[in-house]
């Protein structure tokens, strides 16, 4: 700023000296006006636009530094605004939860109807999705979350495996997020032949196996362990449907095989 305020000031004065001395010739004078009014402009023009850059390197930093620490007044911003765009669809019930990982934490939203005790939705986001979503834009927020929630979806084609890992990855964690139950020694497993086009879940601990065309006994952390099973007809039902609406479709037929969400509490007789 000093180097640039001198420059201005040298040119300034030289030009202004230039026209009040004995010079006789009209163009000179013209030319040493224009020159002082052209380095004032300038000048002016540096300025703002220094001031401009210094305050999207500031916003930059702020938001470089709050992406690789999400605080927990951000998680709770996200979480409201969340919860906003899932009432603004009826979904008025939410149970929020948020559980420790080894590389951050988890929050999950698990839409309710409280009467029937039935998952009419959930979604969740980790400290990865935190730190994207904390690079955006106030304004472009929560337009962006409403986006994931009832926008995207883990199926936008009606062909499985075009989105095989996208759509297991997202079964097993609506299958996680509502039964936590279903895990063994502290590990949660999931099924995915692509050969076939099936996709399963293990059974909870606890829930009765029903023996159906659905339920498989696998093997799992050395025991054989009932899995529900999903054909590639029931996931083409999953498509073109948003993240919370798939969501609502499988939590119907974890519902349908094991009861009512264990995250919502015992229920089992």
């Amino acid at each position: 700023m000093i180097i640039r305020t001198t420059t201005f000031a040298v040119t300034f004065a030289v030009a202004l000296i230039g026209i009040f001395l004995d010079v006789t010739e009209l163009k000179v004078k013209l030319a040493l006006a224009g020159l002082a009014c052209a380095s004032f402009l300038l000048a002016i023009f540096v300025e703002i636009q220094a001031s401009r850059d210094a305050a999207f390197t500031k916003r930059s930093l702020g938001r470089l530094i709050q992406a690789s620490t999400p605080s927990s007044l951000f998680a709770h911003a996200v979480t409201q605004l969340a919860i906003h765009q899932a009432d603004a669809q009826d979904l008025s019930n939410c149970l929020v939860l948020q559980k420790e990982q080894r590389d951050g934490y988890l929050v999950q939203l698990v839409f309710t109807d409280e009467a029937s005790r039935e998952a009419e939705g959930y979604f969740e986001f980790d400290h990865e999705r935190l730190a994207q979503w904390s690079l955006l834009e106030e304004m472009n927020l929560s337009r962006e979350i409403e986006t994931e929630m009832f926008s995207r979806g883990p199926m936008p084609t009606a062909n499985p495996l075009e989105h095989w890992d996208e759509l297991t990855t997202f079964i097993g964690a609506v299958g996680k997020g509502l039964y936590p139950d279903s895990g063994r020694n502290g590990a949660f497993g999931i099924s995915a032949n692509i050969d076939t086009g099936e996709i399963g879940l293990p059974y909870p601990v606890d829930a009765p196996v029903v023996a159906s065309q659905r339920t498989r006994e696998l093997p799992f952390h050395g025991e054989s362990v009932p899995f529900l099973m999903f054909s590639k007809d029931d996931l083409i039902n999953l498509a073109t449907q948003s993240n919370v609406v798939a969501s609502r479709t499988i939590a119907g037929w974890l519902a349908a095989a094991w009861g009512a969400p264990t995250v919502l509490g015992p229920s089992r007789a």
